[in-house]
């Protein structure tokens, strides 16, 4: 009877959760159809609605309006202006008129010249030439190094002008900037799936703007950034609402001017940008869908055949001997294809390939001697593996371009033009015929040339037609193409092409490539004659190859046109020390030490010399005057310092120098001298734990180490020879 009782009973439970997960069941069924049934009708509607709101990933710390619009007229924002080209149109459409907005990064922008070389140009002329008497505006609204993320405000805010048509090449910059997508990584890639795969529905996107999540207007979401915990360059370092605060303008990783070796690998981070990107480009093609504007995507092509990777790191579990040997094999294979002997360089390189599968520079130049050997599409394969492993990342990589073709794919409202294929084909059909676009289709690395600007223009327009948004007159022949080109090109006056070589050299430089960078300036400089900076960067390649002479020529000329600046005098005197010239370089700091708000570098330097040459009085004169002006100085601590400790003041000496590191405590040269000055008083501890420090901050002047009088007590010490052992 008890069991009975209790198969009943289980009986009874069984059946109670049964009812119930079909209640559950029944529940989702109806949830999903009706659900399927809200967002067939949103489909059938053919508006799908937008949220206009946050970026998930990332904020602002402040936002300005690309245009300002004064009597009528939007005109570029002057904040703006350094990035953007000035350009200027009518806030309201006028009647008949077709306007175009491009959107992307320094291509777009057309670097290294301006907008006159830019694709968008040549659309507008094209346009104009094909359809006689209709109205075209082609706004080039391309800003330098700006990325997706930065672009997508641009597209809202111009909306509101009335596009027919909105162009987006963008792609190359989304690794520039430092931001973290921390919260992506703690909820987990499921959670980042689910949110990826909801954005893809209008209902989902419906119920967001449904409950105020948009309505930002034309400006992005920001927030209050308190600089001074920021950082000194405004760069936000925390995060807000899990997402990484951006400065309001774009500060690249490559701007803190350590060049490419900021970069390392980091696949996670790697593939958050690609999604990143995704979800921009997905956001502007659906902001324009809502108000009824078509969208060109063009996929973006580099200079695969010669540009080098910019950094390559070898894989993880490579020991660094592994590592020095695979550089010293990689040497040898360089310099096989350098010598052209390519089937013997291929199965080195080959081989050094299969052992450190990650190394982009490997692949760039089994690449190379693969194209040696004719083996070209082979080798274009390895070009692109070379540009995706590439850690510096500044182009796009095939994971990036993917999303373009994928995303114009998925929308309706959306058209692909496959640039990057139709370049490859045009280096199969002309040049070497390699099929690997080069220098002879690219300024640099990306920034395509005047001919692929005009090509991709006429690409561009015949999409147009095609998409029924002008109907051309008349097909445009090659030779009146080739006017059109020509009437245009009359603007490129000598020094409109040094300007060219000038944006491109300082580029290169960015990009840590200073020996291609040289060669660029050099043919600059003779039609920038009458410009400061020119001369000022001509003059520290020379001084950096030690042809002194000609580097003091340049800052001369500097000086005369700056007149007389005191920061490029100073930099003048400062060759005149490395070439020896003491004599006129300290008729200079002389003269820069008497104006009325002080100079402490160039009293910090006349001090120097005063010291060597054992007019110790004057020198203590000199930075007492300096420290007069400007107490905190580093540099006249230090070197009134030195001139104290030399006067025999040896404890105020030291003291001064203390209070210079705590100043600059990062300063190696500060540690050395106040090591120099404990190895004189025979304080042999204090020397020691000094020189410590200036290695560890960077000191690397091994002649003076191991040769220099200063330092010469020392040297019996065995704790001496191992701190140079870990200096070396």
């Amino acid at each position: 009877m008890e069991k009975e009782q209790t198969r009943k009973k289980s009986s009874g439970v069984f059946r109670t959760g049964l009812f119930a997960l079909c209640s559950i069941l029944l529940g989702l069924l109806i949830s999903l159809a009706v659900l399927v049934a809200v967002e067939a009708a949103f489909r059938l509607a053919g508006r799908s609605p937008v949220d206009h709101g946050e970026d998930p990933y990332v904020v602002f710390s402040g936002w300005t309006p690309l245009y300002e619009v004064r009597t009528g007229i939007a005109s570029t924002s002057e904040y703006k202006k350094g990035l953007f080209n000035e350009v200027s149109f009518p806030a309201a459409k006028p009647a008949g008129t077709i306007r175009v907005f491009c959107f992307g990064g320094s291509t777009t922008h057309g670097r290294p010249y301006d907008a006159k070389a830019s694709f968008t140009r040549w659309l507008e002329d094209i346009l104009k030439a094909s359809c006689p008497g209709r109205n075209f505006e082609v706004i080039n609204a391309g800003g330098v190094s700006y990325a997706s993320y930065r672009i997508v405000p641009i597209v809202r805010e111009t909306l509101q002008y009335d596009p027919d048509l909105v162009i987006v090449y963008s792609g190359h910059n989304e690794f520039l900037e430092r931001r973290t997508y921390a919260r992506h990584f703690t909820e987990g890639r499921v959670l980042t799936a689910i949110r990826a795969l909801l954005e893809n529905l209008d209902s989902y996107r419906a119920l967001k703007v449904a409950f105020g999540k948009a309505g930002h207007g034309g400006l992005p979401h920001t927030v209050t950034v308190d600089r001074d915990k920021a950082g000194q360059s405004g760069a936000a370092t925390k995060e807000h609402d899990g997402k990484y605060i951006l400065p309001e303008e774009v500060e690249t990783i490559l701007d803190d001017g350590e060049g490419p070796q900021v970069y390392f690998r980091d696949e996670e981070w790697s593939r958050d940008v690609v999604r990143h990107f995704a979800h921009n480009l997905n956001v502007m093609v659906r902001m324009c869908a809502e108000v009824g504007v078509p969208v060109i995507l063009v996929d973006p092509p580099s200079n695969l055949k010669d540009f080098s990777p910019f950094k390559s790191q070898h894989g993880p579990g490579i020991s660094p001997s592994e590592c020095r040997e695979l550089d010293r094999q990689l040497e040898r294979g360089i310099k096989l294809v350098g010598q052209e002997r390519y089937e013997q360089a291929l199965p080195l390189l080959e081989e050094l390939a299969r052992k450190d599968p990650l190394y982009a520079e490997t692949h760039y130049w089994e690449a190379k001697a693969l194209l040696g050997l004719g083996r070209n599409d082979e080798a274009l394969e390895h070009f692109v593996k070379a540009c995706d492993l590439d850690v510096c990342t500044i182009r796009a990589t095939s994971a990036i371009q993917d999303e373009v073709r994928k995303t114009a794919s998925s929308m309706d409202n959306a058209r692909f033009i496959p640039f990057r294929e139709l370049v490859i084909q045009r280096a199969r059909d002309t040049s070497d015929k390699s099929g690997v676009p080069g220098n002879e289709m690219f300024m640099d690395h990306v920034h395509i040339s005047i001919s692929l600007h005009q090509m991709l223009a006429e690409l561009l327009a015949e999409e147009m037609e095609t998409m029924g948004l002008v109907k051309r007159h008349k097909k445009l022949t090659g030779d009146e193409l080739h006017a059109i080109y020509a009437l245009g090109e009359a603007d490129f006056d000598a020094h409109y092409l040094a300007v060219r070589d000038l944006n491109l050299a300082c580029l290169l430089e960015w990009a840590g490539k200073d020996g291609e960078a040289r060669v660029i300036l050099e043919r600059a400089v003779p039609y920038l004659d009458d410009n400061t900076f020119v001369h000022e960067r001509m003059a520290e390649y020379l001084l950096d190859d030690g042809e002194h002479e000609k580097a003091i020529q340049h800052l001369k000329r500097a000086v005369e046109l700056s007149e007389n600046d005191p920061e490029v005098e100073y930099s003048l005197a400062l060759a005149y020390i490395e070439a020896g010239m003491t004599d006129e370089a300290s008729a200079l700091l002389e003269k820069l030490s008497r104006l009325e708000e002080g100079f402490p570098l160039a009293e910090a330097e006349l001090v120097v010399l005063l010291l060597e040459r054992e007019e110790v009085t004057k020198a203590v004169e000199v930075s007492r005057r300096g420290l007069d002006r400007n107490p905190d100085a580093p540099a006249l601590l230090s070197t009134h310092g030195l001139a104290l400790f030399a006067q025999g003041k040896h404890d105020e000496g030291i003291e001064l120098m203390k209070s210079a590191i705590a100043e600059d405590p990062a300063d190696p040269v500060n540690y050395y001298d106040l090591a120099c000055m404990y190895t004189a008083m025979g304080k042999t501890h204090d020397a020691l734990e000094s020189l410590t420090n200036a290695i560890g901050n960077g000191y690397a002047n091994m002649a003076e180490l191991r040769n220099g009088t200063k330092l010469a007590p020392l040297r019996t010490d065995p704790r001496f020879k191992s701190i140079i052992d870990r200096a070396s």
